[in-house]
């Protein structure tokens, strides 16, 4: 089962199947996040499943280590309308598609996470991220909520009207700020997918775009890992707005 994380209920069978059933319609965002490797967050979209499997894309460049994943397990978080988050066992991959694929075995229960309440050290409900780009020569701007980080990349979610505009692929540059710190943090980036939401919105998933020349960035992405990744206390919370 899913490590107990505080303001997290666990949903029924039936419930669980209709939301794994969405998130193959829709293609829902996930952060795959492997055990005793928190620095390894994997970031994707569900491409199809059934009752016993999903079959998850990943976004980015190969990564020679993914084939270690196999028979382990991982910590997957979802996101549709809700937050969900479960265990899942790599049972296969990684296969190519268009794109490195993982088959995880697919859970009976999930957990959802109450939108008003969350730990420390998850994103506060009014984190949110600034996306520059350019569009036909016209520069644009985009805000919205912020829903995960990892130092690879985010996830956020946008109005329909602006996702549209932001093809796979193209440069954009993406600012935001972590809850308890008073750094910001900006990176070029690119999108690798997007998935339409509920309320004429789009969750589109960045991942951040460091040249190996790019120091600033280098050293930007080690402070953002470092922050990401360290100890937090148990007993701190977001309060409710």
């Amino acid at each position: 089962m899913v490590t107990s994380v505080k303001y997290a209920i666990t949903i029924s069978e039936t419930q669980s199947r209709r939301a794994l059933q969405q998130a193959v319609r829709s293609q829902g965002q996930v952060i795959l996040e492997p055990r005793q490797q928190p620095d390894r967050s994997l970031l994707g979209f569900v491409t199809s499943g059934d009752d016993d499997v999903l079959v998850v894309e990943l976004t980015g460049g190969s990564r020679p280590w993914l084939v270690d994943l196999v028979g382990r397990h991982v910590g997957v978080q979802l996101y549709l309308e809700e937050r969900y988050l479960f265990d899942s066992k790599v049972l296969a991959g990684p296969s190519w598609h268009d794109a490195e694929q993982l088959t995880l075995e697919c859970p009976r229960t999930l957990q959802v996470i109450q939108r008003r309440r969350f730990w420390r050290a998850q994103l506060a409900p009014s984190s949110s991220v600034t996306i520059r780009w350019t569009h036909a020569g016209r520069a644009q701007v985009a805000k919205g909520p912020l829903l995960n980080v990892s130092a690879e990349g985010l996830a956020c979610k946008l109005e329909s009207g602006a996702a549209q505009l932001i093809a796979a692929g193209i440069p954009l540059v993406c600012e935001f700020r972590l809850p308890d710190t008073h750094a910001s943090y900006r990176f070029r980036a690119v999108v690798r997918n997007s998935a339409p939401a509920s309320d004429d919105a789009c969750i589109v998933g960045m991942e951040f775009d460091i040249a190996p020349e790019d120091a600033d960035g280098a050293a930007a992405q080690q402070a953002l890992r470092d922050a990401l990744y360290r100890p937090r206390p148990e007993s701190a919370e977001v309060p409710a707005p």
